[in-house]
């Protein structure tokens, strides 16, 4: 049997498009912080939307999901959202003091 690749492109598997979804919401997101107490007004308010693109995160998964199987439970993106939207608030200093090893 013969095989004959015309093209190649990228695989997007339906778990790929969840975490790329995620990414955009983070990146969004995502800036660095700078100052103490005259930043904190702001960091209040940065943390509501940041809740708020989760719950957006959150639908939309549902509507991209339906009923198709996942290689993980939904769960499990859903969880991993959480962290990283909890480690995007988080001050630079507070990111050096915790371990991101795998086991």
């Amino acid at each position: 049997m013969s095989w004959n690749v015309s093209s190649l492109g990228k695989l997007k598997t339906l778990e790929y498009r969840i975490l790329r979804k995620l990414r955009e919401k983070l990146k969004y997101y995502t800036r660095t912080k700078k100052g103490g107490e005259e930043n904190k007004e702001k960091n209040q308010n940065d943390q509501k939307k940041l809740e708020e693109r989760y719950g957006s995160f959150e639908r939309e998964v549902y509507r991209l999901v339906k009923d198709k199987t996942l290689s993980k439970p939904l769960e499990y993106f859903f969880c991993a959202a959480i962290i990283a939207s909890m480690l995007t608030t988080m001050s630079i200093d507070a990111l050096a003091k915790h371990s991101f090893r795998s086991r």
